[in-house]
């Protein structure tokens, strides 16, 4: 019996399955640089005393890209460089960075206008990943879910699908480009997982984007059969586990592997409940779910309701967390599990004993794409 450990919030738990059962077990396996390598690639980003590090991810890869860049400034006045994240990433990133001099500011209501004129430099640091909505997350896209609520609505509106649809650079994505093609701003993007850094690009934020799409597709996207069930885990830094809001990318970044009428079932913890947004108004009873899909100004979280609305008659889809079974299922159609014992003794007796499941861990950081069987 394969031992396989799958992150859990803040932990790990055992997924006891049999050989028989396991299709594969897939996870990121990257090709990570060295700390020598990681100063080489930043030794060009200089720092003056006016400048604003706005950190779009809380991840252990953006706080080691923090780090390295003041280590290598240390000949300014490190003071007068402010260091700022959104709220939902600052006690992640506060917990990642090693340079516990440094004073992490969480961003206020001022637009982004009025925010960055306040400084000499812009450097926004960002970690690359897949994206149900965009296709793929990072600067462009994280600065306009936060600043841009009307260019939201508008990406929101133009996507061509009502299903998922990670590693596709569609229109959703084209919004966010053209908002920030002006922008002047030095950005860094960070393609890696919770075990290091993969790549680093620095450039306008536009072309640091487009590189690292590059790179993260040629070394994360890989092709497998579908199965009738998938276990899926999202990374193993707990920001992606502390949220139904958040972990969510990591089901839908998945779906496409399991076949139709198949069962999907998502490992994450939500110690800090539902989250934000729609999904936290819809579960709290202060919105109806139609209501939240019918509106025309977006909401946070909108799209993981359009999904939900989709799939749920496609698919069994389950999750094991720690919300409570009423909310998951009474009002977002969640199947509750309450244990991996439970999950794959659900999924053998509905698939039958000699079941093969996938089982894919970091669902956020890697896409798998379905590969056709051959008859």
């Amino acid at each position: 019996m394969p031992e396989i450990w799958l992150k859990y919030g803040g932990t790990h738990i055992v997924l006891d399955i049999k050989f028989e059962n396991l299709l594969k077990h897939i996870s990121s396996n990257l090709d990570l640089l060295t700390d020598e390598q990681v100063r080489a690639k930043l030794s060009g980003v200089a720092l003056m005393e006016c400048t604003l590090i706005l950190a779009t991810d809380g991840s252990k890869s953006v706080a080691r890209v923090i780090d390295t860049i003041l280590d290598l400034n240390r000949s300014i006045d490190l003071s007068k460089v402010s260091i700022e994240t959104f709220s939902k990433y600052a006690e992640a990133l506060c917990a990642n960075i090693s340079n516990k001099g440094c004073s992490i500011q969480r961003i206020g209501s001022e637009s982004f206008d009025v925010m960055t004129k306040k400084f000499q430099k812009i450097l926004i640091i960002s970690h690359t990943k897949h994206d149900p909505l965009f296709g793929y997350c990072g600067a462009p896209t994280t600065l306009l879910r936060n600043f841009y609520p009307d260019k939201m609505t508008e990406a929101f509106n133009s996507r061509v699908t009502d299903l998922p649809a990670p590693g596709i650079a569609g229109p959703p994505l084209e919004v966010a480009l053209s908002v920030f093609s002006e922008l002047r701003a030095e950005a860094i993007e960070v393609v890696g997982n919770s075990d290091g850094i993969s790549a680093i690009f620095h450039d306008n934020i536009i072309e640091a984007f487009d590189s690292a799409l590059g790179h993260l597709s040629a070394i994360t996207e890989t092709e497998e059969i579908s199965s009738s069930s998938a276990i899926i885990c999202t990374s193993n830094e707990e920001g992606p586990h502390d949220t139904l809001l958040s972990s969510l990318n990591s089901l839908w970044n998945s779906i496409h592997l399991v076949k139709r009428n198949g069962s999907a079932v998502l490992l994450a913890e939500n110690i800090q409940g539902v989250g934000n947004g729609v999904l936290r108004d819809c579960v709290e009873g202060r919105i109806e779910v139609q209501d939240a899909l019918d509106g025309r100004t977006y909401v946070e979280g909108q799209e993981h309701l359009v999904y939900l609305r989709e799939l749920r008659s496609q698919y069994d889809l389950g999750i094991m967390s720690t919300i409570p079974q009423y909310y998951l299922n009474g009002k977002l159609g969640l199947y509750p599990y309450t244990g991996s014992k439970e999950v794959l003794d659900r999924l053998i007796e509905k698939h039958g004993k000699n079941h093969k499941i996938l089982v894919i861990s970091e669902a956020d950081t890697i896409l798998i794409k379905s590969k056709r069987e051959k008859y």
